[in-house]
């Protein structure tokens, strides 16, 4: 895995430092974009506990598809966004998985040796990518860029069909935001959805 990361080169214009990870196909009818904290306990513990029905009823069969945005903020989640942000794309979705199983053994005072475990990386070189200062910076610039676009103030938030939850929903909730008609929710009204890094 080592040979295949490379080094992103950061943007100060509302670039997404870290790439979207999407689960499931492109083509998809309904989209459910999430921002997490990579630290956020009830992020983990919807990964953990309520993704696998979505993804096997309908991420998996074509009917849906998630996408991923990093939303970290502490040292320990920036750190794991600097090594996720220069991940090949093919192994992001395992990695974001392992590190939201892993959270509880990651974040630890030796979060730079377990991460680099995780990873698959000598730790000489997770502590390279985790020092970049650069990359940091625009990290921090995107979570404030994503903060203001639509006031998140909790975590996980999710945006379906121009609708939001806040916090980790169970699997219903959120069918009743893919198919609002058939269970229409009351959820809070979100801003039209567009990638941060398609803004100007």
């Amino acid at each position: 895995m080592m040979v295949l990361f490379t080094t992103l080169m950061a943007s100060n214009k509302g670039y997404t430092v870290v790439p979207d990870i999407t689960i499931g196909q492109n083509n998809a009818p309904i989209t459910i974009i999430e921002y997490s904290s990579l630290t956020c306990h009830y992020c983990a513990e919807f990964h953990k506990d309520v993704l696998p029905a979505l993804k096997k009823k309908y991420l998996d069969t074509g009917k849906a598809r998630l996408v991923f945005r990093n939303f970290s903020s502490d040292a320990y989640g920036i750190a794991a966004a600097c090594l996720l942000s220069k991940a090949p794309a093919i192994k992001r979705v395992g990695l974001l998985n392992e590190l939201f199983l892993k959270q509880a053994q990651w974040m630890s005072p030796e979060y730079v040796r377990e991460l680099a475990a995780i990873f698959s990386l000598p730790i000489s070189q997770a502590q390279t990518f985790t020092s970049d200062k650069t990359l940091i910076k625009a990290l921090g610039e995107d979570f404030l860029a994503a903060q203001k676009k639509y006031n998140i103030n909790a975590t996980p938030y999710f945006i379906v069909n121009g609708r939001v939850i806040d916090y980790k929903p169970k699997l219903e909730e959120l069918e009743k935001l893919m198919y609002p008609k058939a269970a229409p929710g009351t959820e809070k009204k979100a801003v039209p959805e567009k990638p941060l890094s398609q803004k100007k």
